[in-house]
């Protein structure tokens, strides 16, 4: 019972994929998120963690990403080559689309050091991963 007890009290984790944060300019999305998670009520059950990566996901996030969470415009828009793969070989399952040799070079790759083809330069979006939702602003932040 208590396991379950403490899972229950767990704070869900929502992490930033930034590159703002990478170049220490200030992060206006983080700022948002931050400024909501202060404003929540101690005692109230929706509490969560802020993680900021600065680096590309690992394969494993993206592929949960890919198959799992909402809206998919936001992949494609801040890693554009995911648009270019689906446009070329159409709906192909995420493994398949995330063994690509571009790709594999850039998991877990520092988001600065990598080409605009890959990574939206100054981009940034959120990841909710027990809501499986994504976002680049707060508007649609549940």
């Amino acid at each position: 019972m208590s396991f379950f007890r403490s899972l229950q009290n767990t704070p869900r984790v929502v992490t930033l994929f930034s590159n703002k944060v990478a170049n220490s300019v200030s992060s206006p999305l983080l700022t948002q998120l931050k400024s909501i998670q202060e404003s929540i009520p101690k005692d109230s059950g929706f509490k969560f963690n802020i993680e900021v990566h600065t680096s590309f996901p690992t394969k494993e996030q993206l592929s949960y990403m890919e198959d799992e969470c909402q809206p998919k415009s936001i992949l494609s828009k801040y890693i554009p080559y995911l648009k270019r793969l689906k446009n070329t070989h159409g709906n192909i399952a995420s493994d398949a689309l995330l063994s690509t040799p571009e790709l594999g070079k850039s998991f877990s790759k520092d988001l600065k050091t990598l080409p605009p083809n890959i990574w939206k330069t100054n981009g940034e979006f959120w990841v909710d991963w027990e809501k499986k939702t994504l976002g680049d602003t707060v508007e649609n932040f549940k």
